[in-house]
């Protein structure tokens, strides 16, 4: 495959559902962006859009020398997003080239807009607004959807980092947000895992005992009705296409195998925890399935690492911090220190979390395959993940 640094950022409605993915590659003079755009589409090719976003669409940043290429052509209108930002020049040609795509079927979004008076030819052409919330803060965000509440255009607030930059950018007129404001826990003054969530988060702590036989798992599975549900219903999705439908669990704990139930059953109460976007749970697995494979037996056991990987997003999903999520799990000791410090097996958080925000030569500093490794966990997340989440 070819060597691509890719990652991707969720765009999400008010509702927190994706409603596609902002494709990042790395920028820089005109040779190198026009290359790197080279190489995404060759990755697009290779790899296959259905991997990277799913049924989801690709927002895929565009420039001038690509507009130009013709490379664009190659992207399915249906599948994508184009975006042009303000460094585009925007001449008669640049405009005529954008009107003759918007009329070939493709979406196109002005990134990082800023409203002024005047004639601005941009906005008759284009789908979709994206400002960035960092940038202009919620007042001039709501300034610009008050300018904007005339034309059909969607309005995406961008660099939304927080659950209060949510919030504020709703209240402004946003449609869309992008960020990963998700991700990051809500803190609430004196807020206490509740009991019920606890005991999840203890099974699921439990779960990743490397000692733990297939008959201990099973116990713990016949003796919740809804595992037990889902397990059935797991073993017999369109992932697993067996001949004949599987009625027992005993039967499922054997066509799986100890660590892919063990996998399963962990995200499953994993997923019981809190009421949080789904986003926030592939999230959850694109980690673990990235620190799984970008570790070394130096690291901890591929378990282990899943399971750190996984735990990564507690904070978020409980809205507490991190020490007080897993305060009465029964971890490793270095385990919860790459948890709460990053110590250790965490400078693989630090890698995939770079990563996430397009910071692809940090990543590749701590882990130099971890482009190679992000785009393998996506692609796993949206085929066997999508599976374990249904």
């Amino acid at each position: 495959m070819t060597d691509v640094r890719i990652a991707r950022q969720p765009v999400l409605n008010g509702k927190q559902i994706v409603e596609g993915y902002e494709l990042l590659y790395p920028t820089g003079e005109v040779d190198e962006t026009l290359a790197a755009a080279r190489i995404t589409i060759e990755a697009l090719s290779e790899i296959g859009l259905e991997r990277l976003v799913g049924t989801s669409r690709a927002w895929i940043n565009i420039t001038s020398e690509f507009l130009t290429s013709d490379m664009v052509l190659n992207l399915p209108p249906q599948r994508v997003v184009l975006e042009v930002g303000p460094e585009m020049g925007l001449d008669q040609a640049t405009l005529e080239r954008l009107a003759e795509l918007r009329s070939a079927g493709y979406t196109l979004a002005a990134d990082r807009f800023r409203f002024s008076p005047g004639p601005q030819p941009l906005l008759e052409i284009v789908d979709i607004v994206k400002v960035d919330m960092r940038e202009l803060g919620a007042r001039e965000v709501a300034r610009d959807a008050f300018e904007l509440r005339d034309r059909a255009v969607i309005l995406v607030a961008c660099n939304v980092d927080s659950g209060d930059d949510f919030k504020l950018a709703e209240a402004a007129g946003a449609d869309l947000f992008q960020g990963f404001f998700f991700c990051r826990p809500h803190m609430l003054p004196g807020r206490r895992i509740t009991p019920s969530r606890a005991a999840m988060l203890r099974l699921s702590s439990a779960l990743q005992d490397p000692n733990a036989e297939l008959a201990d798992l099973e116990r713990v599975i016949t003796n919740d009705v809804a595992l037990s549900f889902r397990l059935l219903k797991y073993i017999n999705s369109a992932y697993f296409s067996l001949r004949n439908e599987v009625r027992s669990i005993k039967q499922a704990l054997a066509l799986l195998g100890l660590e892919p139930l063990r996998r399963w059953a962990t995200l499953t109460t994993f997923a019981e925890v809190g009421d949080q976007p789904r986003e926030l749970l592939v999230t959850a697995l694109i980690r673990a399935r990235f620190c799984e494979i970008a570790g070394s037996s130096e690291d901890g056991t591929p378990a282990e690492l899943f399971t750190l990987g996984l735990f990564s997003v507690l904070d978020a999903l409980t809205a507490t911090p991190m020490y007080t999520a897993i305060a009465d799990l029964a971890l490793a000791p270095t385990l919860h220190d790459a948890l709460i410090n990053h110590s250790g097996p965490g400078r693989l958080l630090d890698s995939v979390i770079a990563t996430e925000a397009g910071d692809f030569a940090r990543a590749n500093d701590i882990v130099p395959a971890s482009s190679e490794c992000y785009v393998e966990a996506v692609a796993w997340s949206n085929e066997v993940g999508a599976e374990m989440l249904a």
